[in-house]
């Protein structure tokens, strides 16, 4: 007679004692539950969910027989097949003693009798296979057996493996898991269940309205579009079904055990307040320092008679000729002063000199030096008189041309240096509220790769660039060497410290329109999403305005799974659209 069969058998004499046994269908060589029914093993948790104790006489050997079983489970766990044999003789002796203490007529004794039978496959197993097979109807049980008796419960724990295909419980005298399921490969794969033969309430209970739980269906962490009113296994992956009550369908809440949790990469870490490190990257260029402009103009009138400074961008020096200029109304003052230079000296002692002074001055207005003055007293008038550049640099604007005429107050020339130049970066309005002036900052140039040049922010222009929605920062860098050239292109790189923040990894964060949420763990398996309020970001953290607390613990990696089955449970008030939400 093979399991089912016995199953069957079992459930037909707890019936005929009026147990209360719900209806499933049984194929040759498997059972599967139909629409309304559970399996026949479940019947048997529903006949077992009451107490059910043993004689007295009967207690001894049934430890006896849990004894041997956890001797069997640590050489699974340790893949010893050879010891497996071992051990399965003396769980078969024991289970012998265990059946000749049991009424015929008790419960347990049936499954004291079907563990015997494959206790026997057990000691003659050829393959680690072949004996977790058998070793899984033993441990459903014995399983079976001690959630009658909860004297034979006291000192042991029941784990449950997600990623055996058969039974999934079994039994360990220490919390410390051992996975006879799965071997040294996976050995601490499982999570602590209930005596029960199903992981959930009993079958009629949990379809009852307004049960202590007040399920609102049963679903696979794996498969969350699974959805069964009563408890049972996963018809695709055969994972054991997960409760969910209708709090939790109204909040998005989920439960994903820890085994599960490893097998769909789910990870979780609290927050904390630290210290919040925010780079601002911005694009910006090289540009003249226009505190250093100098324009050549005149305050004469008159003709260009030679361009000696003819080509834009040329560098000029201080003092060095720029251009030739006759001017009539200059040179009419030349010969005065020299005029008055050579005067008669009773003239020039009538006026006491003061007109000689006067014709000085009028040139030194005209922007003539002392060299120039000395040059006119030396060598006479000079009709093409040389005009001389008043600062260093480069010219970056000629508007004259040979020949030309010049008015008072015309721009002829404009020399900047670039000794000192300006880094001018565009900073995000969304970055503009961190950065301030006297920051450091980083500067690097596709023409010195590698080669980083640092600055501090000088200046914030009061305005923002409509087309580009920037503020300019101004940073000022020394360019001894002049290799640094206005309209290069910069990269800048602005380190800010914002002080002590709670912040949430990116990671962590799932964007639902306009929504922001993270998924915080609960406990017990337990995942809710909660609405946060976001505020600065760098590049592995944001900063958390409202919605968590310190110590907080959140998902931080496989949110798009959590987040798909959360959705799934249809929590409006996460998932639906609200324009007003920030």
């Amino acid at each position: 007679m093979n399991t089912t069969a016995k199953l069957t058998a079992i459930v037909a004499t707890l019936a005929a004692a009026g147990s209360l046994l719900l209806g499933w269908s049984v194929r040759t060589g498997s059972s599967r539950p139909i629409p309304g029914a559970v399996s026949a093993s479940e019947q048997v948790a529903v006949a077992l969910s009451k107490p059910m104790p043993v004689p007295d006489a009967a207690l001894m050997p049934l430890e006896q027989v849990y004894a041997a079983y956890e001797h069997l489970r640590d050489h699974l766990a340790l893949d010893q097949l050879p010891g497996v044999a071992t051990d399965a003789q003396a769980l078969t002796a024991a289970l012998t003693a265990a059946k000749l203490a049991l009424p015929a007529d008790h419960p347990a004794a049936e499954l004291v009798i079907t563990a015997l039978a494959h206790g026997g496959h057990l000691a003659a197993a050829a393959s680690l296979e072949d004996a977790r097979e058998h070793f899984a109807t033993i441990s459903h049980a014995l399983v079976a057996i001690a959630e009658g008796e909860p004297r034979l419960q006291k000192g042991h724990v029941v784990f449950s493996c997600p990623m055996t295909k058969g039974y999934k419980k079994w039994i360990q005298g220490t919390s410390a898991k051992s996975n006879p399921y799965m071997g040294t490969m996976m050995s601490t794969c499982g999570t602590t269940t209930t005596w029960m033969a199903d992981e959930h309430a009993t079958p009629h209970a949990a379809m009852s309205p307004g049960g202590a739980k007040d399920i609102a269906f049963f679903t696979c962490s794996m498969h969350p579009a699974v959805k069964m009113q009563t408890p049972g296994s996963c018809p695709i992956c055969s994972m054991d079904l997960i409760s969910v009550t209708k709090e939790q369908v109204a909040s998005g809440e989920i439960m994903v055990d820890e085994s599960r949790r490893q097998l769909i990469g789910i990870r979780t870490a609290a927050i904390i307040k630290q210290p919040m490190h925010i780079l601002i990257n911005a694009v910006g260029h090289v540009a003249y320092d226009e505190s250093g402009y100098s324009d050549v103009s005149l305050k004469v009138g008159g003709w260009v008679t030679k361009l000696i400074a003819d080509t834009t961008g040329a560098f000029v020096e201080q003092g060095r000729p720029l251009f030739t200029l006759y001017s009539p109304e200059l040179y009419a003052a030349e010969q005065e002063y020299l005029l008055m230079l050579h005067a008669q000296p009773t003239t020039a002692t009538a006026v006491g000199g003061g007109i000689l002074e006067a014709a000085r001055e009028r040139l030194r207005l005209w922007d003539l030096d002392d060299a120039q003055i000395s040059e006119i007293r030396e060598h006479g008038a000079q009709k093409d008189q040389v005009i001389v550049a008043p600062a260093s640099g480069y010219l970056i604007a000629k508007d004259i041309v040979q020949g030309a005429a010049v008015v008072p107050g015309q721009r002829l020339f404009r020399i900047a240096p670039i000794d000192r130049i300006w880094i001018l970066a565009e900073i995000f309005e969304t970055d503009i509220a961190v950065v301030a002036v006297g920051q450091s900052a980083t500067v690097t140039l596709p023409y010195a790769p590698g080669e980083t040049f640092t600055g501090t922010i000088d200046y914030l222009y009061p305005y923002l660039n409509a087309d580009t929605r920037s503020v300019r920062a101004r940073i000022r860098l020394e360019n001894v060497d002049h290799h640094l050239r206005p309209e290069m292109y910069a990269t800048v790189a602005i380190a800010v410290e914002v002080g002590e923040r709670l912040l949430v990894p990116k990671s962590a964060v799932v964007y639902t329109g306009p929504r922001r949420l993270v998924f915080v763990d609960l406990g017990e398996g337990r995942l809710r999403p909660h609405q946060v309020k976001l505020g600065l970001a760098n590049a592995e953290s944001y900063e958390v305005l409202s919605g968590l607390a310190p110590g907080d613990k959140v998902v931080t990696s496989g949110n798009f799974l959590v987040a798909a089955e959360s959705r799934i449970r249809s929590a409006e008030q996460y998932w639906g659209d609200d324009h007003d939400a920030k």
